[in-house]
């Protein structure tokens, strides 16, 4: 089973945690788009207890989770 992001597809396994299903990703970083990308990264970084990756983004310092990037949200122009 898969989930596609772009042409890439990237696996999943269901697991039960807490009696909770939850999706786990092999992926060795995830990308998010938020009008407010730095709120967004200092309220991450404190969550999850991230450091600080020298892209810009949020990793985790036993890189045991995949890192974490927060982009800009790119509104495309409608074309009348």
């Amino acid at each position: 089973m898969g989930i596609h992001f772009g042409m890439r597809e990237i696996s999943t396994e269901w697991r039960v945690i807490d009696n909770v299903a939850t999706a786990w990703f092999d992926a060795r970083s995830l990308t998010v788009e938020s009008s407010n990308p730095s709120g967004m990264r200092i309220f991450w970084q404190r969550v999850l207890d991230c450091a600080p990756a020298d892209d810009g983004g949020l990793a985790d310092p036993l890189r045991l989770d995949p890192a974490l990037r927060i982009n800009a949200l790119r509104i495309k122009a409608k074309s009348w």
